[in-house]
């Protein structure tokens, strides 16, 4: 009868151990997401701050941009270039506003793919039918992979985009685009439907209201795009000017003959500046809309990011406390084993 005793303490004992462990798991998963969730935001949203602040400087202050037209002179329209979109403005990897964008967004794309928030954390997680566990997965995956498609291939302006090879890199560029912001505002909206009655009120009307305003800059993004790529021929006054870099150059410096010297210039100065030159920047109601374009992507990006983080406030598991790291093999439960296994 004690031997019958001990054994049922000891048997307790053990599974008290195991699920103080299990216990102790659990909540290290739920606080690493909530961690990793919040350093993505983060480094997100400084991305687009430090990149958006290094990349318009220029064009705010008039410094550099204002003699973008080709061969570094002030442009006819008396407007510094605007980059028509973030990806554009950080499409050149030498320049401090690309290296600022890849290395955070990097950091933060990589974060949100270890965090497992959409697995670990109450007010996202929707439930264990086979469907709504294929929703939990996207959400966990796709936007962050959306973004390092973003980071890591850039876009070139629109002029630019001749060869196959180039379009077909612009063509996945906007798709990674795509996962990250229309993606993300679709699975945000299906987990809010999901969860609606089940979150605060405040949480709910807050990532609403991202979702709203995030959808419209979307939309209004796109809209001001197309509005942008047809502005000749709809009349408006006025788009950027460019022009062939070889044809530029000879109208410039009248190298038009076929000397030695105008074969080499005409081999290397495409590698310089590329194929196209500015040779005005836009102006006028095309400027404008240039301008609403850009703007718009930057606060359909920024509400995403805001989801995020209200997602983080509201989660809940920052005030769990984590047990003590326990040593099985030096508890008074597992000494007490060999002298059950002798008395019974």
């Amino acid at each position: 009868m004690h031997a019958f005793e001990v054994s049922t303490m000891m048997s307790f004992s053990v599974d008290s151990t195991q699920s103080l462990a299990h216990n102790r798991i659990d909540i290290l998963n739920r606080r690493w997401a909530a961690a990793m969730l919040c350093l993505g935001s983060v480094c997100g949203l400084t991305s687009l701050a430090l990149a958006t602040l290094a990349g318009n400087f220029n064009s705010i202050s008039g410094f550099e941009m204002k003699y973008a037209c080709f061969p570094h002179n002030k442009c006819p329209s008396g407007r510094s270039y605007h980059a028509e979109t973030v990806s554009e403005m950080v499409s050149k990897p030498d320049y401090p506003a690309a290296k600022l964008f890849f290395s955070f967004t990097l950091i933060g794309s990589i974060s949100l793919l270890l965090s497992r928030y959409p697995w670990e954390l109450k007010n996202v997680y929707t439930g264990g039918s086979p469907t709504r566990r294929l929703l939990t997965a996207a959400r966990a995956v796709l936007p962050p992979c959306g973004m390092l498609i973003v980071a890591t291939i850039p876009v070139v302006p629109r002029v630019a985009r001749q060869s196959t090879a180039i379009k077909l890199a612009c063509s996945v560029h906007s798709f990674g685009a795509t996962l990250y912001v229309a993606g993300y505002n679709a699975m945000e909206s299906c987990t809010l439907w999901i969860l609606w009655e089940k979150l605060d009120k405040t949480e709910r009307v807050l990532r609403a209201t991202c979702v709203v305003f995030g959808v419209l800059s979307t939309i209004s993004f796109f809209m001001c795009g197309t509005v942008y790529s047809y502005a000749k021929e709809l009349g408006m006054c006025c788009v950027d000017e460019w022009e062939k870099t070889e044809a530029a150059f000879e109208a410039l410096y009248h190298m038009g003959n076929q000397s030695a010297t105008a074969k080499v210039v005409e081999l290397l100065i495409p590698k310089v500046y590329g194929p196209f030159v500015l040779t005005d920047s836009a102006s006028g109601i095309a400027l404008l809309i240039k301008k609403f374009e850009f703007w718009l992507e930057e606060f359909a990006g920024f509400f995403v990011i805001v989801s995020h983080l209200l997602i983080w406030k509201f989660c809940k598991v920052q005030h769990l406390e984590v047990p003590e790291l326990l040593d099985i093999r030096s508890g008074h439960e597992v000494r007490d084993v060999p002298q059950v296994a002798q008395t019974y």
